[in-house]
């Protein structure tokens, strides 16, 4: 969620020695959705938090802040 407004999002996990980067390679406006357990992109901090995110038998929060937005504004208008 950014704001009230909620998104369908994809990332991309980008590796580079020495870095490990997320870019966001997709995004939809999504009109119906469940808010238990959403993501939340915090426009103040730039901080995008996900409550779980599951690999194999294991679940990890994440929190991700953005520090440059090069491609996609920090007030998407992706509609």
């Amino acid at each position: 969620m950014v704001g009230v407004d909620a998104y369908l999002i994809t990332l991309s996990l980008v590796t580079t020695e020495p870095n490990v980067e997320f870019i966001l390679s997709g995004a939809e406006l999504v009109t119906e959705f469940n808010q238990q357990g959403v993501a939340v992109f915090d426009t103040n901090s730039l901080l995008l938090s996900i409550p779980a995110l599951r690999v194999d038998d294991v679940t990890y929060r994440v929190e991700l802040l953005l520090v440059t937005a090069d491609v996609y504004p920090v007030s998407p208008s992706w509609t």
